[in-house]
């Protein structure tokens, strides 16, 4: 039987009721790996998203986990979530919404495990904004677990724990003979968030 527990970004552990599974041990080892890279700028959630982190590295790391899904897939989609949290929220509701986080990232990695790749949740700025992000094969395969249940109470902790939230949409490749990775805007839109605070 395997121990029942997840890494929190946060820094605490979250205990979940039941044992995992050989593939969720696996996509908890990813997760874990995933916050091994950190940004380049204090001011990182505000930054432009090409600044906030050194994207040659994150371009590796998802290689080296995923080699056969690079070779396949070498343009990539990246959603960036921006937030501001709201500064009254509680640790309970801290801890609640790290609990949902996790839950949503292993429900992706259950029903697309060859299309989630990446998830890099951040921490509060020097100017209290967050900004985290993950990668996935394409936006279409992101799309399809957008109204999957733990994705669904998460997204319902966010607009009771965010004053304000946005999502950017970039694609991601390295063109071979270029100087590095490059990242392509493709959409952004505001999320309703804040609306059972402000009921």
């Amino acid at each position: 039987m395997n121990e029942s527990f997840a890494y929190a970004p946060s820094g605490e552990t979250v205990e979940l009721d039941r044992d995992y599974g050989r593939d969720e041990i696996r996509s908890i080892d990813i997760l874990e790996n995933c916050q091994n890279i950190h940004p380049i700028t204090p001011e990182y959630a505000s930054a432009p998203l090409k600044e906030a982190f050194d994207w040659d590295h994150v371009y590796e790391k998802v290689a080296e986990e995923f080699p056969d899904i690079i070779a396949k897939n070498p343009e990539l989609a990246v959603f960036a979530f921006y937030s501001q949290p709201n500064p009254n929220m509680s640790q309970s509701a801290r801890h609640e919404l790290d609990t949902a986080d996790i839950l949503s990232f292993l429900e992706a990695r259950r029903k697309k495990p060859d299309d989630f790749l990446y998830y890099y949740r951040g921490e509060p700025d020097v100017n209290g904004n967050v900004m985290s992000f993950c990668v996935w094969t394409d936006f279409a395969a992101a799309q399809s677990v957008t109204k999957s249940k733990f994705h669904e109470d998460a997204a319902k902790l966010a607009k009771e724990s965010y004053d304000e939230a946005h999502v950017q949409g970039h694609t991601m490749s390295r063109p071979e003979g270029s100087d590095g990775v490059v990242l392509k805007p493709e959409f952004e839109r505001s999320l309703n968030v804040g609306v059972a605070k402000a009921a």
